[in-house]
């Protein structure tokens, strides 16, 4: 077996995969430090308080839905709950999104749950 991963085959498929995993860690975790150390993370919280201010949950999430039918018709059909429920769904992603540069292991452990739940709706990537 392998002395690092107790492995007894490491096939080109495993090492070419564990490099893709590390080379896009990697980059997201260098734009995340060059991000806080630009201020941008404190201008990305302050603007999207901003807009909150601006606009109800329910605007906004109109807005959202709005631009997604323009964007994407296809898959608009996926969201039938109540106009309130979606306004709260789309504040909680966005919160979510805003809060990754503030606190990136909190982002991760929040979003695993949120992308199994789109995998039992179907949702593919693209």
């Amino acid at each position: 077996p392998c002395a690092e991963c107790g492995l007894h085959e490491w096939t080109e498929d495993q090492s070419e995969a564990w490099a893709w995993c590390w080379e896009v860690l990697s980059a997201d975790l260098s734009k995340t430090i060059a991000a806080q150390e630009l201020r941008k993370v404190q201008i990305v919280r302050d603007s999207w308080e901003a807009v909150k201010a601006s606009k109800s949950s329910v605007d906004l999430g109109d807005l959202f839905y709005t631009d997604l039918q323009e964007e994407a018709p296809q898959v608009i059909h996926l969201f039938q709950r109540p106009r309130k429920m979606q306004a709260y769904l789309f504040i909680q992603a966005m919160e979510l999104i805003v809060g990754f540069g503030e606190d990136p292991k909190s982002f991760f452990e929040e979003l695993k749950p949120l992308v199994i739940r789109h995998i039992k709706y179907g949702v593919r990537s693209q």
